[in-house]
């Protein structure tokens, strides 16, 4: 039996005695008792190196909720932060030991936290895996509205695929209304899974919503799915409606599609992966002129193993247009992490440039924002000697330890700083504990930027013991471009 199974078995008969740790749809206020078991468990872990930013989150990473529970398992972390205040921010994540997604705000630059449980619709599992195993949660997004959005999806009653969910806040993600279906799946429609969500400006002072999505159909007289669309759907009311779902990409198809943008003359984009062995895997854009009804493809580029096995290429919109994207391929014997960009509308696309500045390791699982003032963060996980440290006074194996990753341009992407590393630096990321690995090494940290601030998330394991608990929380940073300095290009 898995340590997943096994902690899961676990929270329920706790549950059933009565000690309830998770799953209540309710708000919890912060604590400064978070940070107790950093304090208690290593005395050195106040040692980060530089302090990147104001408050608890700049000077250190912390920890981006208030819980303090015992079954935590933490993943899939995503962050939006507010451009109207950067003390506020909103993340939301997956636990798996509880079963639920659920989000965590701050409005006071990460001193306290509040949390809650996303609520499916009446007769719709829980978030947590899906029938195919990935984890169910999309990524947390704000509209130019000030309201937040969350996406996942979830199977109703008696059906076998998913649909897409849509929870919405209205006061800055300190509750959100009960979760509505975005996009029907079920028996007659295919599973659709793994959701990104993009935000931006509507008519009306409404928010336009973006959704992409995997669609995975059952294949003619069988039950076997094969996961080959990329899917696209719009929502030009603040997502009370959404138009029916299209698929991107046409035969021979393709799946692993990242978040939709929308151009400043309302071009919608989107990347998708295109595997077709024994080739190397194709980099598709979609493109689509009619608000999304209909799209065109074209090539940007083929690289061996991109994207690991279902990593998607993350893709963003600069403020005069300009596409850039991230992605991880492997092109001798280690991952790498490439950034690409087209100034002209996806005609075409400059080389690939690489952003982590050591060779001698593996990095992957890249996530990239853009400030209104056009700057550029990426963030990404690394393994390699010179970024391991010791875990537990041991030098572990480099498969088991990592670290996060951070960089950024000011110039659009002509060049970027060195990578700095913003998780703590006195031991790595131990994947000995948690569930990061069971899960699969295909869920991204997240970066949310602002005109001065980056803040970034990522799954950590700094509050679980391989021993006791494998605790697994979402841990946060915040940059300050004012305490961060200048950066070597």
């Amino acid at each position: 039996m898995s340590k997943l199974s096994s902690r899961i078995g676990f929270a329920a008969a706790l549950m059933v005695v009565g000690v309830v740790l998770v799953g209540f749809a309710v708000i919890r206020g912060g604590s400064d008792s978070d940070n107790d078991g950093d304090k208690a468990a290593a005395p050195q872990a106040r040692r980060v190196g530089e302090a990147l930013g104001a408050g608890p989150c700049g000077a250190e990473p912390c920890p981006a909720s208030s819980d303090v529970g015992l079954a935590r398992g933490y993943e899939a972390p995503s962050v939006v932060v507010d451009q109207k205040d950067p003390n506020h921010m909103v993340v939301a994540d997956n636990n798996l030991v509880g079963g639920h997604c659920g989000w965590h705000v701050s409005f006071d630059a990460g001193r306290t936290w509040q949390d809650g449980v996303f609520q499916p619709p009446t007769g719709y599992a829980d978030c947590s895996l899906d029938s195919a195993g990935f984890l169910a949660a999309g990524n947390v997004a704000m509209g130019p509205s000030g309201r937040v959005y969350f996406t996942y999806v979830s199977a109703g009653a008696g059906a076998t695929n998913e649909s897409v969910l849509l929870a919405t806040s209205t006061d800055g993600g300190k509750t959100f209304g009960p979760t509505t279906v975005a996009v029907q799946g079920g028996d007659t429609a295919p599973a659709y899974r793994r959701p990104s969500l993009a935000v931006a400006a509507g008519p009306g002072g409404q928010d336009r919503l973006l959704l992409s999505f995997w669609g995975c159909p059952k294949q003619p007289g069988s039950n076997r799915e094969l996961c080959n669309q990329a899917v696209f759907a719009n929502s030009t009311d603040g997502g009370k409606s959404f138009t029916n779902p299209v698929v991107s990409s046409p035969p021979p198809g393709g799946n692993s599609p990242g978040p939709a943008v929308i151009g400043p003359d309302g071009t919608i984009s989107l990347l998708y992966l295109r595997r077709v062995p024994p080739n190397d895997t194709q980099l598709v854009l979609a493109r689509s002129n009619d608000g999304g009804r209909s799209f065109t493809t074209s090539e940007v580029g083929a690289y061996p193993e991109l994207g690991g096995r279902y990593d998607s290429a993350k893709l963003v919109v600069g403020p005069k247009g300009e596409l850039y994207t991230v992605f991880s391929y492997k092109p001798s014997s280690t991952f790498q992490v490439a950034f690409r960009r087209s100034l002209d509308n996806g005609a075409t696309w400059e080389k690939e440039v690489r952003l982590n500045k050591n060779e001698s390791g593996s990095y992957f699982s890249p996530n990239i924002s853009v400030a209104p003032n056009g700057r550029i963060d990426v963030v990404f996980y690394g393994r390699s000697q010179k970024d391991t440290v010791p875990v537990g006074g041991v030098v572990p194996d480099l498969g088991l330890s990592d670290t996060v990753l951070w960089t950024s341009s000011t110039n659009g992407g002509s060049t970027f700083g060195v990578d700095r590393r913003v998780n703590y630096i006195d031991r790595g990321i131990d994947r000995r504990i948690g569930y990061w690995e069971e899960v699969g090494d295909w869920y991204t940290p997240s970066v949310a930027s602002a005109d001065g601030t980056a803040v970034l998330a990522w799954s950590d394991t700094r509050r679980g013991t391989k021993t006791t608990d494998d605790n697994q929380d979402t841990y946060l940073r915040r940059v300050d471009f004012g305490a961060a300095g200048e950066r070597p290009e």
